[in-house]
Order: structure tokens, then C-alpha cells, then sequence
């Protein structure tokens, strides 16, 4: 923990004295802890992790590299997840409700049939509870899942 502690003091650019002042201790507490010769409280070690914005397992954990490394490869595997779900609902109310406007007869006067007169020119109530309980929450979902799959990317890139 002590070259941690010296590392996140010294990219902050803080001497020990300011340091020392704002966590309310004496610089020789700040030198002995960054020296390994002794080491915080717990309750100081907590406000040392929100001042550096680092979380108190950065700071007590030697192996905090491979624990890290776990939770991203974790965290990467939920999201993925998350998008195929959102995906595959979102296929699947648009595909049933391609299917749905083959088999329920419409009594719209227009020359085109199934899915274009229904996303165009049928406004009946089943139309408009077609468009919003189904049609525009598929496409919602598959893009939002194809958004979030290409954040994903780029942010791996």
C-alpha cells in the first residue's frame, strides 16, 4: 500500500504536509505510511481512497491488477448479455408483427397489403396499437442493442 499511497500523492502533486492537512494528520503519519512502516486506520484509508477518487480495494489489495481484470471481463460479459436480449426482443416483436399484419384481416382502402400499409396508412386502433406495442418497441430495442454493441467496440479499440 505504501507505493501506492506515494504514487496517487505525487500525480496529485501534493507534498506530505498538504496532504497531511487534509486528512487531519501529521506529516510524519503521511512518511510513515508511504515508507511501509506503518499503515492507516481503516477510516482514514477510506477517506484516502474517495480524496484519490480509488476504490479502498486499490489500496489494501496487492493483486488488485488481476481482481480488476475480473470484474472488467465480468462487467463485458453482462453487457454482452444485455445486448443480446435486447436484440433478440427486438427481432422478435418485429417478426410477430410482420406476422400479425398477414393474418389480421384490415379494412384499409389502399393498393398495398401487410407490412407497408399497416406502418403507413392503417391508423384504425389496431394499427396504432401495432406501431406502439410492438413495431416501434422492436426497432427501439434493436437500436439500442446494436448502439450499445458499437460503444462496446470502440471502446475495446
Amino acid at each position: 500500500m505504501n507505493e501506492k499511497l506515494l504514487k496517487l500523492r505525487k500525480e496529485k502533486g501534493l507534498s506530505q504536509e498538504e496532504l497531511a492537512n487534509l486528512l487531519n494528520v501529521s506529516r510524519q503519519s503521511i512518511s510513515k505510511w508511504e515508507l511501509g512502516d506503518t499503515t492507516p486506520e481503516l477510516s482514514k484509508v477510506v477517506e484516502i481512497a474517495k480524496y484519490y477518487k480509488v476504490s479502498t480495494d486499490y489500496l489494501l489489495l496487492e493483486n488488485h491488477d488481476e481482481l480488476s481484470t475480473d470484474n472488467d471481463q465480468h462487467s463485458k460479459d453482462k453487457n454482452m448479455i444485455i445486448i443480446i436480449v435486447a436484440f433478440s426482443l427486438g427481432m422478435l416483436l418485429l417478426c410477430v408483427s410482420i406476422i400479425l399484419t398477414q393474418i389480421i384481416p384490415h379494412d384499409i382502402n389502399t393498393n398495398h397489403s401487410g407490412l407497408i400499409a399497416y406502418v403507413f396508412e392503417d391508423w384504425t386502433l389496431w394499427g396504432i396499437t401495432w406501431r406502439f406495442l410492438m413495431f416501434i418497441p422492436g426497432l427501439v430495442l434493436l437500436f439500442t442493442a446494436l448502439i450499445k454493441y458499437l460503444k462496446g467496440k470502440k471502446h475495446e479499440n
